[in-house]
């Protein structure tokens, strides 16, 4: 939340808030007067700190009557005292905090009779001081943007209100009894028009994890229903120039949520793995015990291949197959990238439920916090390394030993696009139908409503689009500020194989006429540069989706720029070019003087820190005119950025494969890093759920600030690591070992019998002497 809409909110809510509580000042006063209340707490008790101070002095009086009777002359003060409390009670404390409205179904109306509730409070019932101890208070710290008044969740839910009331004078006596009902309430300024509410936040206003609106928690009878709530609060709300937008209730007797055929089918597929798993598990551990080898040869191994035993050893191997020409230092940078996303997104999740929203923007305007704010060039180091590799392992049949006819080329193509597609598509499908179905099952407490409305909003009518790798497109109507995507994270999915459709175009040319080839990849490339340019040119956008700016703009840049293939390629094009450049045979035999070397690193580091860092008069809390206003700054940014970073790594990964590196390559190329390399696909689907869900299951606000939410980060990365691993062992690597049997890898066959040279990164010397 900027300073500026922080800034309008609080001048247009205090003074509302003000004109409903000055009349209470003068009250609280005389009653703390007449109750022997100190006098120092004038101007500083709520009408609910009053009600607990009455109904406390008032016991210790009943107590002490008991003992002396000449207390007396009390009763008549407490009569009056009783007075004034009922009427703060009723004309303040009930409107909000419970229904009053002639709406309310019958049993509703009964439980807060003041025989019911008044009166039962009045007399110290246990269940009665509970609900009003549950209830949400103006916070500590509200100047300093603590806004939400959570109230306590589980006191709330475990109310069991116990009691009998007389009907009528003559009446009938009846017993009562229901639990609490905990409801979440969020309201906001009152907008005068449509320009005012889009200046304030383009997000929907019923969307409760936006910034606005406010809320606060409340305790009611479980007989009183979310409807009944809604109003009586929209009444005293509008009393106040405010406009009630969201309710959420929960009780401990509410049903449980049916079933749908989606849960069921999710279930089953659940199922059906867990039970291959299992039995394929005993079967591979007791055939590797008894050593019997023909009973894993053959079928048998694609069976094998759903054993955890097997799997979990596929993942936390550190040796390599001798025969395999592996870029050692890629795992390396997976996954300081992946660490590097963990840590960006953290800092901006459950940014609506902190204590201190004013104090928190001084923990993200200094330089360092461009580090977690422009976090989104970590993604732009994955596309580098999917055109790499696939280009790495696609370039033999690019430059063929022998010629082969164009049909069997594309033929070859067309085999590696669809393992590519088989091998991705499955794990994501597991996982956008499970964020469809089941994930709403592991909301609770009084945000359980952001997990929910993800599943039925979100993921419900859109999860089939990450799996086809269409999710970064706007199909159909459009609705609110996004593309209406269920994991919006698979953009990079689906740009890195919508990229692949390209590939034969770039490469095959060089199989004609190098030269020509190499020219041809050098237009596209620049092309890809001048793509982006002459968008943010022409329709006057920010160079990178940038901290602060309007909804709208954040989101016309995101569907022109961001999410688009076009735009995206930069990076992706560099990983070609590295590729290239690791087979031609001149430049594999460069031994790069260690000057140079220092330099290039140099260079790289500063160029990368560049980029990173130089957004910061853009993502300054207040940005520097002279940059916003420029677009021809904004387009220079926006179009040589991704490339550019991509160069840097791209330097990282010559210098380490080629052995110029030295100790860079040492630590890069460190084989403890290749099991959590293994991990970074499943870790990438399913860090961001594991970070929703923890905004979902907080209580209360937290604090914002540097330690926090590295604290945040370093359990998130743990759990989506232990999830990563489950679903590794669960559904990426079966599937994987089933598509290796079904449609064998012949690009990995030639990358075998075709190798360029590679320097030992310890003697110098080529471990090969076959080149293309």
């Amino acid at each position: 939340m900027g300073s500026s809409r922080l800034a309008l909110v609080l001048l247009v809510l205090l003074p509302s808030l003000a004109s409903a509580f000055a009349d209470l000042d003068e009250i609280l006063y005389s009653v703390s007067k007449q109750n022997k209340i100190p006098h120092s707490t004038k101007g500083q008790l709520t009408p609910l700190q009053l009600l607990k101070e009455s109904v406390g002095l008032q016991y210790e009086r009943h107590s002490a009557s008991q003992e002396n009777e000449t207390y007396a002359p009390y009763e008549e003060k407490n009569v009056i005292i009783d007075v004034v409390l009922k009427t703060v009670f009723d004309s303040v404390l009930k409107p909000i905090y419970l229904p009053s409205s002639e709406n309310a179904n019958e049993e509703c109306k009964t439980d807060l009779m003041d025989k019911s509730f008044y009166d039962n409070l009045k007399a110290r019932k246990l269940w009665a001081l509970q609900m009003v101890d549950s209830w949400g208070k103006l916070p500590d710290g509200f100047f300093f943007g603590n806004l939400r008044s959570t109230g306590m969740y589980e006191e709330c839910l475990n109310v069991w209100a116990n009691f009998t009331i007389k009907l009528g004078i003559l009446g009938p006596t009846e017993l009562r009894n229901y639990t609490g009902r905990y409801c979440q309430i969020y309201y906001d300024l009152a907008p005068k028009n449509e320009s005012q509410q889009d200046l304030r936040s383009g997000i929907p206003m019923e969307d409760p994890s936006s910034p606005l609106p406010f809320s606060y928690g409340t305790c009611i009878p479980s007989s009183c229903t979310a409807e009944d709530m809604w109003i009586s609060v929209n009444e005293t709300l509008a009393s106040l120039g405010l406009v009630l937008s969201h309710i959420e209730c929960y009780n401990v007797d509410d049903p449980p949520e049916d079933l749908t055929p989606g849960d069921e089918t999710m279930l089953a597929f659940i199922g059906i793995l867990g039970v291959l798993v299992a039995l394929s598990t005993i079967y591979d551990v007791t055939t590797s015990q008894l050593n019997r080898s023909h009973m894993r040869a053959g079928a048998w191994q694609i069976f094998i291949g759903f054993s955890l035993y097997g799997n979990l050893q596929r993942i936390f191997t550190y040796k390599i197959s001798e025969s395999s020409n592996v870029i050692t230092c890629l795992p390396a940078l997976r996954v300081v990238t992946m660490l590097w996303i963990i840590v960006s997104v953290q800092y901006e999740v459950a940014t609506d439920y902190i204590t201190n929203t004013v104090d928190s923007l001084r923990y993200q305007d200094p330089l360092i916090g461009q580090i977690v704010t422009n976090g989104w060039l970590a993604v732009d180091t994955f596309l580098f390394l999917g055109g790499l590799l696939v280009t790495y392992r696609l370039l033999p049949f690019a430059v063929p030993s022998r010629p082969m006819r164009a049909g069997q080329m594309f033929a070859l193509y067309a085999k590696n696009f669809v393992r590519r597609f088989f091998r991705l598509s499955p794990t994501i499908f597991f996982v956008s139908f499970f964020s469809a179905t089941l994930l709403r099952f592991f909301a609770y407490g009084p945000r359980a409503d952001v997990l929910t409305s993800f599943t039925r909003d979100r993921c419900g009518p859109h999860w089939w689009k990450d799996p086809l790798f269409v999710n970064n497109y706007i199909l159909g109507h459009n609705e609110g500020h996004d593309v209406n995507d269920c994991l919006d994270h698979c953009w990079y999915t689906a740009v890195d194989m919508q990229l692949l459709l390209i590939l034969p175009l770039l490469l095959l040319p060089l199989g004609l006429h190098r030269v020509a080839g190499l020219c041809w990849l050098g237009a596209v490339s620049l092309g890809s540069i001048l793509t982006p340019m002459s968008i943010i040119l022409v329709h006057d956008l920010p160079p990178v989706p940038l901290h602060v700016m309007a909804e709208s703009k954040k989101f016309e840049y995101m569907w022109r720029v961001y999410l688009t293939p076009w735009c995206r390629a930069g990076p992706w094009l560099a990983g070609v070019w590295t590729a290239l450049a690791l087979y031609d045979r001149a430049l594999a035999k460069v031994k790069i003087p260690k000057l140079a070397v220092f330099l290039g690193y140099l260079a790289a580091i500063s160029l990368g820190l560049g980029l990173v860092l130089g957004l910061y008069p853009y993502n300054h809390v207040m940005p520097d005119k002279s940059y916003v206003d420029n677009p021809a700054m904004s387009a220079a940014y926006g179009a040589l950025a991704r490339p550019v970073w991509g160069l840097c790594v791209a330097w990282v990964v010559f210098t380490c494969h080629t052995g110029n590196a030295g100790v860079v390559n040492k630590v890069l190329s460190y084989p403890g890093w290749r099991p959590l390399g293994r991990l970074t696909f499943t870790m990438y689907l399913t860090v961001p759920l594991v970070q929703l869900w923890w905004s979902s299951v907080q209580f209360q606000p937290v604090y914002y600030n540097y330690l926090e939410k590295l604290f945040q980060s370093a359990g998130v990365a743990f759990i989506a690591g232990v999830v990563a691993i489950l679903l590794s062992c669960l559904v990426e690597l079966p599937l994987r070992t089933v598509l290796d049997a079904l449609l064998p890898s012949e690009a990995k066959k030639q990358e075998d019998r075709i190798k360029p040279q590679k320097r030992d990164p310890e003697s110098g010397k080529f471990l090969s002497t076959s080149m293309m």
